[in-house]
């Protein structure tokens, strides 16, 4: 088979130019499920190939050569005769998973193996069945489409314009502009703006708003706030003054006598405030009338005058910046990832207050269309913001509106109905990203971030008001922590089922038998747990080693398992990417080996380091898997994800921390004696990167140059890894928590008494 490049080392033999010697041969054989032995013949020598997995034989095996092609027949006893050899090493080979894997890459390359007529029955073979070509999907690239925020209508041309048109014909600017040519003129000018006025408005109505029973308007002191905030102050002087400004509003606030029929149907039009369509007619006569007293005659141009205010007052721009800003941060693979990993707790908090302070509905609910379903009332808004601290810890209440109208689609119809007061789902989760993005702290880099602390430490907060207001709870814990509903309810439907002699608790047959179903793991994977060694987690379950798990120990487990995986979805996210992008086979799986080589790269190490996963990371991730899996047997990209969970498991700081000093203790013995010197000892467990790292762990950096010198009874000053290793682990031990720490397996636990009471002295 051809190997790859990545895995020849330095001592392989080379020819003149460089290159490394290779011999190929070919033998076509029937699958087998067994692990082959193979050895090469090379002229008269039989030899184990270097760059494939070799195994040394307990008992040697005695092999005659066959004749060289071209050679001829020796003749018995004769000086050409073959020989018969003795085979103390050989290769080993997976036929029935290699040859699939390289029928699926299109090869036909056969195996040379060795055939032992006599030995041919102990191995399982396979009939032979043609394999049909699977058919190698591509990575699947994240997108908006298949995203959690897929239904929500992000904003076009073609809504804004839908929107100017709506507006426009509502208005009385077709009355106030009177010529044709001018109004087309003018309608040119401000379709391609009108996303600007309206964020404009949205801005100026939904500032400081509060009220829960109309709709969101522009006020005559908003209007004017509006423009006294444009800068420069060009806007107000001796000619145009702050009356005018009121008169304008006074005069787009009046509905026309040609649409006063209308006014029944329009039921969500704001209370003595400008609706949008009106402030688009207040926009208009404000440059007009601007222009009329700077010396533009009674009758100026609308559509120059307009265009100077726009272009002079950058009206909306700041805002519509906000908007768009906002919709790039939010609208990624990893704020994508943050919402899915809270969204049963995001649902639990809308579904709750999407009951308070709903709109007035009338007969067949024409007011919100077709569909009865309510959304989330502009007031159940106020009410969630201020039930979870937002005022406090993200952004002042004056801007909870402003949150909510960025959360909000652009709607063509906003005063038939109070559609546009309520969130849909997809609007409540851009409200909330909104909400992160008016935050003080705001950077791109760390949108993600905060979004996620908002969704984990404020906004259940919210629910928890909520539950505690309903009577007869009888779940505790969904109390205290909402967003593990969803995982409680999963464990005491699922207990229930699995005990099958109705005993209260489950032993270890019962755990294993329901808990491999697929049914069961399908629903663990619901509610955000992967389990991948149901032994380990039984064990760990059963704390008073009974043999036995009650409910109790069955649910604090699970949340604590829930808990744990808190943070490290990108990380698990970025490693599923990995192996997509670079898995040619399609068969989800790497070789220990390969695997070694490709987190090597510098590209795979920049994407893991900017998904939280650092070099000794890696470091540490190989070794848990090269502890698990045997060499030459291939990696699934699951195994994979459940090493990442073990090692960021923190009931394994200490072995992790055992880990890393092993590491650094092999760094820093630069001749391989297995012992350091004093200084070498402070030299390199003194450093930023071990205390950094302790920090990590949450363990205290114990005082290596004291271990050193408890240890050194000898004097001999030099300190081996048991002696500092089991210093480390005992300083470990009386302090954790303040109660005994869980140490690592036998083998690394404390071996010598001596050892002990030196290092606990």
């Amino acid at each position: 088979a051809r190997p790859r490049a990545s895995v020849y080392s330095e001592d392989m033999p080379r020819n003149a130019a460089g290159r490394v010697v290779r011999w190929v041969g070919s033998r076509m054989l029937p699958p087998s499920t067994e692990p082959i032995e193979v050895v090469f013949q090379v002229d008269r020598k039989f030899v184990a190939s270097l760059d494939m997995a070799r195994r040394s034989l307990t008992v040697p095996k005695t092999i005659t050569p066959r004749p060289l092609p071209g050679a001829g027949e020796a003749s018995p006893g004769g000086p050409e005769a073959a020989v018969a050899v003795q085979v103390s090493e050989v290769n080993l080979l997976s036929i029935a998973s290699t040859a699939l894997e390289r029928y699926k890459l299109g090869e036909r390359v056969a195996l040379l193996v060795l055939e032992d007529p006599a030995r041919r029955g102990e191995a399982a073979i396979l009939p032979r069945a043609v394999a049909s070509v699977p058919v190698i999907e591509a990575p699947v690239e994240w997108t908006f489409e298949t995203s959690i925020f897929a239904r929500y209508t992000r904003d076009t041309e073609e809504v804004v314009q839908q929107c100017f048109n709506h507006d426009w014909k509502l208005s009385k600017l077709p009355q106030f502009v009177k010529t044709p040519l001018r109004q087309e003129s003018l309608c040119d000018l401000l379709q391609p703006r009108y996303g600007e006025v309206m964020a404009a408005f949205h801005q100026a109505a939904f500032r400081g708003f509060t009220s829960t029973q109309v709709s969101a308007g522009v006020s005559m002191n908003g209007f004017s706030t509006l423009l006294h905030q444009i800068p420069g102050k060009w806007i107000f002087s001796d000619a145009f003054t702050l009356s005018d400004v009121d008169m304008v509003f006074v005069v787009s606030n009046v509905f026309g006598r040609s649409r006063e029929s209308q006014r029944k149907e329009l039921r969500a039009m704001p209370d003595g405030t400008l609706a949008r369509f009106q402030f688009l007619e207040a926009v208009v006569r404000t440059s007009t009338r601007r222009a009329e007293r700077a010396g533009g005659g009674p009758d100026p141009d609308v559509s120059s005058a307009v265009q100077s205010f726009l272009e002079r007052s950058h009206l909306g721009q700041e805002a519509l910046e906000l908007r768009r800003s906002l919709q790039a941060c939010l609208f990624t693979e990893e704020c994508c990832l943050v919402c899915r990993e809270n969204r049963r707790m995001l649902e639990a908090v809308y579904e709750c207050y999407c009951k308070l302070s709903p709109y007035p509905r009338h007969a067949g609910s024409s007011m919100f269309g077709t569909s009865s379903r309510r959304g989330l009332a502009f007031g159940g808004w106020l009410q969630l913001m201020a039930d979870a601290g937002i005022g406090e810890a993200c952004i002042p209440t004056r801007d909870f509106g402003t949150a909510f109208a960025l959360g909000k689609e652009l709607r063509v119809d906003d005063v038939t109905s109070f559609r546009h007061m309520e969130l849909s789902w997809p609007e409540y989760l851009v409200a909330l990203g909104a909400v992160t993005r008016l935050q003080d702290e705001f950077s791109p880099d760390i949108f993600a971030d905060l979004l996620s602390d908002l969704f984990v430490e404020q906004i259940p907060q919210a629910h928890k008001k909520r539950v505690a207001s309903r009577p007869n709870q009888t779940l505790a814990l969904c109390k205290s922590n909402p967003s593990m509903a969803p995982v409680l309810q999963f464990i005491a439907r699922t207990f229930l089922e699995a005990d099958e002699d109705m005993s209260g608790s489950l032993d270890q047959e019962e755990f294993h038998r329901y808990f491999k179903r697929p049914s069961c793991i399908q629903g663990m994977r619901e509610v955000g747990l992967e389990p991948s060694d149901l032994d380990v987690l039984f064990q760990q379950m059963d704390r008073d080693a009974s043999g036995i798990v009650t409910l109790d120990e069955l649910s604090q487990k699970f949340i604590k398992m829930k808990l744990q995986m808190r943070g490290l979805e990108r990380g698990i996210a970025a490693i599923r990417k990995l192996f997509a992008s670079k898995d040619r086979t399609g068969s989800g799986s790497f070789l220990l080996e390969d695997l070694q080589a490709l987190v090597g790269h510098d590209d795979v190490a920049r994407l893991l380091q900017a998904s939280g996963i650092g070099p000794e990371d890696v470091h540490e991730l190989l070794r848990d898997l090269s502890a698990k899996v045997s060499c030459g047997a291939p990696v699934h990209v699951d195994e994979f994800v459940s090493a990442f969970l073990r090692v960021h498991d923190p009931s394994r700081r200490v072995e992790r921390a055992v880990n890393f000093l092993r590491m650094v203790f092999e760094e820093a013995d630069l001749e391989g004696m297995g012992t350091l010197s004093r200084s070498v000892t402070q030299q390199a467990f003194s450093s930023e990167r071990v205390l950094q790292r302790m920090k990590r762990f949450h363990l205290p950096t114990p005082n290596f140059i004291d271990i050193f010198d408890e240890c050194d009874a000898d004097g001999d000053n030099s300190l081996s890894w048991p002696e500092l290793r089991d210093g480390a682990v005992a300083v470990w031990h009386n302090s954790v928590d303040g109660k005994e720490a869980r140490l690592p397996k036998a083998g690394v636990l404390l071996q010598s008494q001596d050892v002990t009471h030196k290092a606990v002295r």
